[in-house]
């Protein structure tokens, strides 16, 4: 599970997470691949943009992909649309 801590600006890591998927970036990351790929197969899909600072150890990779559970479905790197569209498939299912 995603752990649960202050940031710098006081809010919580998790006021941070939408509904559903949340592609939680923790550097520099572009999106326009998983928001390409999640709407191409119709997955909700947010993205917030946090700092880290103090806490970065805890991951690894520049970005996590959060399930609406708050699980850890993925992290690492994969800025381009068809990386992003097979990670999303494989941690929804979708097999189309």
């Amino acid at each position: 599970r995603l752990p649960s801590f202050y940031l710098a600006d006081g809010s919580n890591l998790h006021a941070h997470l939408g509904p559903w998927f949340t592609l939680l970036c923790l550097t520099e990351f572009d999106t326009r691949g998983f928001a390409e790929a999640a709407e191409s197969l119709g997955i909700p899909l947010c993205t917030s943009h946090v700092d880290v600072t103090g806490h970065a150890d805890l991951f690894q990779g520049p970005a996590l992909l959060i399930r609406p559970d708050q699980h850890i479905a993925w992290h690492g790197l994969a800025e381009d649309t068809g990386m992003a569209r097979r990670v999303l498939a494989h941690v929804t299912g979708w097999a189309g």
